[in-house]
This record gives C-alpha cells, structure tokens and sequence, in this order.
C-alpha cells in the first residue's frame, strides 16, 4: 500500500507540474549552505548546473571532495540551480530531504494546536549526481524525480504502468508518442528554469550565456512544434 501511495503520490506532483509549467521570472532561492565556493566565478573558470524535480521543496546536498566544494540547496518551486561549479567535476547528492507542512495539534494540558513536519522522504539518489561538462558554461542537468525512479523516462512509465496496483494516467501510451511528447516536455521545462536563472544573475557575467541559451531552446521548440 505505501508502495502504491508514493507511487501514485510521485505520478500526480508530475501531472500538476506538466499542467503548471510556468513562465515566472523570479530568482531562484540562495543556498541554504555553501562551502568553497570559486571566487569570481565566471563561465570561462566555472558551470552553473540546473534542473527540475518532479517535486517541490526538496533540500539536495552537493558534494564535490575533489575541490572542497559543497552547497546544500532548496528545489523550491521544482526549479533549481546550483552554485557555480568546477568544470570536470563530479557532484555527489550526498543526501536529499523531502518534507511537507502538515498542521498537527499537541495538547499540553490543554489543546494547543501547531505546526509539525511530516518527512516523505530522506537520503541519497545516484541520478542526481553529476558530471560537470568542460565545455559550456550551463548544464541542464535533466528533469528528475526524488523518488529514486527517473520518472521522465519511457522505460520508467512503462514499469508503473506494468506494475499492479498503478495507474497511471495523463502520459503517452505508446514509445512513439513519447518520442514526439517527450522533448518539447523538457525543453519548456528548461527554460522555466532559465527564465529563474536570468532573474537570478541578471546584470552579472552570467547574463549573456543564459540569455544565449534562451534563444536556443526557444528556436528548438519553435522546430518541434514545426513537426
């Protein structure tokens, strides 16, 4: 039953996401923590990497051991962007917390009613990790879900589909529908995430790549709808 729960749970966040994509530009959130961070980091010496979760207010903690860096991050509205990072590295999530606000009532004597915290799911994701490229200065590192199940994958679809209990409703049927649903899927979610990023570094080095990018997805969409 939990199985079937966090299942069900994971297929309706990305129907809500897939129907809500926005066009907001406001920054994304700082980092909660970061430690040996690249001083002057520009995208000659350095990558923002940047994603999207199929759930919202995730909190990811990056590692890269090699050059001492480390940056714990909130998903916020399901947009995220780390700190500038070394190119070549590797990022490790060394450990990811899921939590909703849930209203609770404690009673002391009498009931005084509060706020708790329900955890929904804590630990670590090996498809979070990254490999940061050498030769770009932004990296879109995909669309993901926490629940350890890449969810934006035809193979992912098809095993909830296949698995008793799931139903899963709202995506592609067929492997060949996918194929045409599929990128312009991403390519609007990424730049929602870019739209967050331009707010974020507006009047900064950074500026002129993201804007760059921008125009890039922009004329990639504009070929699928073509098709």
């Amino acid at each position: 039953m939990k199985k079937f729960l966090k299942s069900a749970a994971t297929i309706a966040a990305l129907l809500v996401s897939v129907l809500m994509i926005s066009c907001a530009s406001t920054p994304l959130k700082e980092p909660l923590y970061t430690n040996g961070m690249i001083e002057n980091a520009t995208p000659e010496n350095s990558v923002i990497v940047y994603g999207y979760t199929s759930e919202p207010g995730i909190k990811l903690m990056y590692v890269d051991e090699a050059n001492g860096w480390q940056a714990l991050i909130d998903t916020d509205d399901r947009e995220f962007a780390l700190p500038p990072a070394h190119k070549g590295a590797k990022l490790v999530l060394k450990d990811s917390n899921w939590v909703k606000n849930a209203p609770g009532v404690v009673q002391y004597g009498n009931r005084i009613v509060t706020d708790d915290y329900l955890t929904v799911y804590s630990g670590e994701n090996d498809e979070f990790n990254v490999t940061v490229p050498t030769d770009k200065p932004l990296y879109f590192m995909g669309c993901h879900s926490i629940m350890k199940t890449n969810m934006w994958s035809w193979e992912s679809i098809e095993e909830l589909r296949n698995t008793p209990g799931n139903l899963v409703v709202g995506f592609p049927k067929t492997k060949e529908e996918w194929e045409t649903w599929y990128p312009e899927l991403v390519s609007k979610l990424e730049l929602g995430c870019l739209e967050k990023l331009q707010a974020t570094y507006a009047g900064t080095v950074w500026e002129a790549p993201i804007n760059e990018r921008i125009a890039e997805v922009n004329e990639a969409l504009a070929e699928l709808k073509k098709k």
